[in-house]
């Protein structure tokens, strides 16, 4: 058996060693961390265009106009001929782009206005217009001014691909007037459009 005093040398060079590594490390500072990364850009959503709101004065007055002059066939209103009983129209309704009368005489004349096209992309902005102008028709129709014309504002009707339709009717007339409103979707499936008709209720 190894006597103890044995290992006495071989801990005393560690000792040494030890004493003169410690000096040399502790005049060195530790390597700086490397910087954190920057955080990655923040997304910019554009914000939703609003609709313009047209002036409710304006539109219900332009509106009325075009009403009025339904039991004529809307003759006053009509432009050039773009086909058979078929007029451009002299009058757009704010709101819309252009309009068109079809038929030659009341009952059965229509006055229809479209407004610009939307591309199917941007639906929830054909939409909006419609929502915009379904309100200004209502607040217009319910004026009590309209006396003793009666405007029933009817149940929405939804299609599908978004399609929808508003109708008004005015019950104190036979056969009944109707202002409708609808979003349409184009043949092609590109696009959607807001449509407004004064029809005769046949």
């Amino acid at each position: 058996m190894r006597p103890c005093g044995s290992i006495r040398p071989v801990g005393w060079l560690l000792w040494l060693a030890l004493g003169a590594w410690l000096p040399a490390c502790a005049g060195k500072a530790p390597p700086p961390e490397p910087p954190e990364p920057p955080p990655p850009p923040v997304a910019r959503v554009a914000p939703a265009p609003v609709e313009p709101r047209i002036p409710q004065a304006a539109f219900c007055d332009a509106l009325t106009e075009l009403i009025e002059t339904e039991r004529d066939g809307f003759a006053g209103l009509r432009g050039q001929a773009i086909g058979s009983e078929s007029w451009a129209a002299q009058r757009t309704l704010p709101g819309t782009e252009q309009c068109v009368i079809e038929g030659d005489a009341w009952p059965r004349a229509r006055y229809e206005c479209a407004g610009a096209p939307v591309r199917a992309d941007r639906s929830d902005r054909a939409a909006s217009q419609f929502a915009l102008l379904g309100e200004q028709i209502d607040a217009c129709l319910g004026k009590p001014s309209w006396h003793p014309r009666t405007w029933h504002k009817n149940e929405p009707f939804e299609f599908a691909m978004g399609e929808r339709q508003q109708t008004w009717t005015d019950l104190s007339t036979l056969p009944p007037s109707a202002v409708v409103l609808k979003l349409q979707r184009g043949l092609s499936g590109d696009d959607y459009r807001v449509l407004l008709d004064l029809v005769t209720i046949r």
